[in-house]
Order: C-alpha cells, then sequence, then structure tokens
C-alpha cells in the first residue's frame, strides 16, 4: 500500500512540477539557514575537556571579568598551590608575548605576536598537552630556573624546517633557552585556560618556558598582568617574581567529581591566611563549565533563534503550497473517498506526498548546509573569531535528518487532514 502511495505521490509531483520545486527550494533554504546557525552555537558551547571539565577548576573572583587576566601574584600563586586536598592536584601559569625571538643569532619577526606560557612542570599533564617529541623540564630545572623551552609542533616547523629542534637553542630577548620537547598542537575551544586572547580562535601558545624563568624576560615582553590599586603601575616582566602585580592563574585537578567539594572547603577555609578576609571572601572556584557558560556571543544565540523561526516560517510556506497542490488533485480525493477510502487512508496519502518532497528538499538542505559552513570559514578570522568553528558533528547531523523528516511531516499534515475533511460528493460536484 504504500508504493502505490508514493506512486501517487510521483504522479502528483509530474502534474504541479514548479510548485513542487518551489517546495523542495523553500524547504532547503530554510532547513540550511536553520542548521548552519545551530551547529555553530553547538560547536561554540562545547565541553572543551570532555570528562575533566567538573574536576578541573580554577580559583578566580567571578565579579572579575575573567577576560581582565592575571589573578595572582608570584608569591600568593606559591601559596594557594600548596592548599586544597592531599589528593589534589595543582598548577599555576602566565602569558606573555612578544614581537619576535632569535634563532642561531638571527632575528626572527612574529607577525601578531608570539604567545609565551609561563607554567609549572605539571601543567602539561593536567591539561592534556601531549609531547610530539622530547620531554617536559624537571622540578629540579624549574626550582633553578633552568632556561629550558618547550615549542609548539607548528613553531617547530616554521623555525627548524629540515632539522630536529632538539637542542638547539631559542633566544626570548637577551636570554638563549634549550628546546628539550616539541608539543603536539593544542589549542582547546573555547580557549578556556585563559580567555585574555579571546575564547576562540588562536589561544595557544607557541613557546613554553618554566615560571621562574621570567625573571629572564625582555622589558619589551607583554605581560597579561592586573597590580592592586597601591601599585603606581605595571611591573617590568622580570620583576614579576617579586611585585605584587597579579599575572598567575592557579587550578586544581581533583581525581574524581565527589573530590571537589572537598577541595573547595580545603581552599577556601584556608584563604585568609593568603589574602584579607573582604578579598578571600570574594575567590571561589569555578570549574570549566561554569567558566565558559557565557562564552558564546550573543550574536550567535540571536542568529540560533532567527534561524529556528525561519525555518518554521519556511515549513509554513511549504505547508501552504502543498495544501495548493492538493487542492488541485480534488476530484481524485473525491473518487477515491466515494469508492471507500477512510479518512486515514487520504491522510497516509498525502504524507507520503509531503515525505517525497520533504524528502529532495532535505537533500537539497544538507548540501546547502556544508556549502554555507564553508564559507562561513572562510569569513576573516580578524572580524569573526568562532567563525572557524563552523562544522557538522555527529550530533548535529543526527539533528539535521531528524528535522528532514519532522519538517516534512509537518509540512503535509495539515493539508492532508483538511483534504481528508472534505465531503466526497461537494468535492466531485465541485470537479465536474
Amino acid at each position: 500500500m504504500v508504493r502505490y502511495y508514493f506512486s501517487l505521490a510521483i504522479g502528483g509531483l509530474q502534474r504541479t512540477p514548479w510548485l513542487a520545486l518551489l517546495m523542495v527550494l523553500t524547504l532547503a533554504i530554510g532547513l540550511s539557514t536553520c542548521m548552519i546557525t545551530i551547529a555553530l552555537r553547538h560547536a561554540l558551547a562545547m565541553d572543551p575537556v570532555p570528562g575533566k571539565s567538573l574536576r578541573l577548576l580554577n580559583l578566580q573572583d567571578p565579579s572579575v571579568p575573567y577576560e581582565a587576566g592575571a589573578r595572582f601574584s608570584y608569591g600568593e600563586a606559591g601559596q594557594l598551590t600548596r592548599m586544597g586536598a592531599p589528593d589534589a592536584v595543582s598548577s599555576e601559569s602566565g602569558m606573555g608575548t612578544v614581537t619576535s625571538i632569535s634563532v642561531a643569532g638571527q632575528r626572527v619577526a612574529m607577525d601578531g605576536g608570539l604567545g609565551i606560557r609561563y607554567a609549572t612542570a605539571g601543567f602539561f599533564a593536567m591539561f592534556d598537552i601531549s609531547l610530539e617529541r622530547g620531554r617536559v623540564w624537571t622540578r629540579d630545572e624549574e626550582q633553578s630556573a633552568a632556561p629550558v623551552a618547550l615549542i609548539s609542533e607548528d613553531l617547530a616547523a616554521e623555525l627548524f624546517p629540515h632539522a630536529s629542534p632538539l637542542g638547539h637553542q631559542v633566544g626570548v630577548g637577551d636570554t638563549q633557552y634549550t628546546v628539550i620537547g616539541v608539543l603536539r598542537p593544542w589549542n582547546p575551544q573555547p580557549h578556556y585556560i585563559d580567555l585574555t586572547l579571546g575564547a576562540f580562535g588562536t589561544g595557544g601558545a607557541g613557546i613554553y618556558l618554566p615560571v621562574k624563568t621570567i625573571r629572564y624576560a625582555p622589558d619589551d615582553m607583554l605581560v597579561f598582568q592586573r597590580c592592586p590599586r597601591s601599585h603606581p603601575s605595571l611591573a617590568l616582566p622580570a620583576d614579576l617574581l617579586s611585585s605584587a602585580c597579579g599575572w598567575l592563574s592557579v587550578w586544581y585537578l581533583v581525581p574524581f567529581e565527589q573530590d571537589v567539594s572537598r577541595l573547595t572547603h580545603a581552599v577556601e577555609s584556608q584563604l585568609p591566611e593568603v589574602f584579607p578576609a573582604t578579598p578571600a571572601s570574594k575567590l571561589h572556584l569555578l570549574n570549566v563549565r561554569q567558566i565558559v557558560a557565557d562564552v558564546v556571543p550573543a550574536s550567535v544565540n540571536l542568529y540560533a533563534l532567527l534561524g529556528v523561526i525561519f525555518l518554521v516560517l519556511c515549513v509554513v510556506n511549504a505547508s501552504g503550497m502543498q495544501l495548493s497542490r492538493l487542492m488541485r488533485g480534488t476530484a481524485q480525493i473525491g473518487i477515491r473517498r466515494a469508492l471507500g477510502a477512510s479518512r486515514l487512508d487520504i491522510v497516509k496519502q498525502y504524507l507520503c506526498d509531503a515525505l517525497l518532497v520533504g524528502g529532495a528538499g532535505g537533500m537539497a538542505g544538507m548540501m546547502l548546509t556544508f556549502v554555507g559552513m564553508y564559507f562561513v570559514r572562510q569569513l576573516p578570522l580578524g572580524e569573526v573569531r568562532y567563525a572557524q568553528m563552523a562544522y557538522m558533528d555527529g550530533t548535529m547531523f543526527a539533528l539535521m535528518v531528524l528535522l528532514v523528516f519532522v519538517c516534512s511531516a509537518l509540512a503535509g499534515v495539515v493539508p492532508a487532514w483538511m483534504a481528508s475533511r472534505a465531503d466526497p460528493a461537494l468535492v466531485i460536484k465541485a470537479a465536474q
């Protein structure tokens, strides 16, 4: 019977080809517009560290915008990392940028600046940053401020295209750092670890150095720092180990989610030992999901809402066109009803018709979606930094397939129901 209904649907499409084509285009445009905006929002709102986001916590003042940058001075960060539960691990890091570095005595300019992250040795395991080759510096090297460095895979390919960078030196200011490791690409989106450079886009660092090596930093390095009101101005990078200016963030990781409350109580109860009462009361541990909860731009949320509304309007228009098509076949409806077809049979027939049109519209919509996402990704990074996130994952593809069937059914159910309600005698008489 279903095959018979689809054969009737094909015959109906042949009688009204242009109207059917207009329905297909309407559904395709509506579906692609909706899916592009929803998929983009979905990508921006994804968990950047699945499995760890609830166990990885950052100490901060929620009343201060996270984008404001550094939080704690070197002395404060050292005390904070020693707090917490026995099974929790901690790490600290700060970010700076330079406009040039040197390799083999030759100055290399960095267009747009090169990110340099100062971190403790446990930083890499905590954030799942894996080595492509080499090793991470040891605790002894960290404590002695040994001039060692890890560099990103991209920077290694740029500076040492024909040789291994291990054992070579990279100059930052007047100090030569020996490269001991190369890191695999790591740039989580949103870039939750440091939103000072923006939540999306290229927020990663090219060079990683031990925290204490900030003492060798050149004066022209831009270090993200925040100084207390009593401090007259920003500190020079080389003075940050003794300055009251905050430039380090402090992170904690617990092995199980049930340990979070114990860690939170332990850290927050010890904060008055480091800070005065009022500042201490403002500091709280926030997990990654809380940190990135508001990073999706308001414009993207608006686009997603408008995309859904536009799809609804397209379905309504398609439903009106389907009803117009059905009204051209009222004689067939009346004859079938007179020969004993039930109202449910009429509904089934025209739902098959709508699914056939909707399926074609869905296929066209899928192609338009992928084409549209490609062009979204070509937008200038400086203007729309999150445009590079426009990709379709398995969840969004499944949603798109579901929308194809739902929209097809919705576009056909009302016209089919109205056609089934027609009185067969009146329909046949009107068609004569």
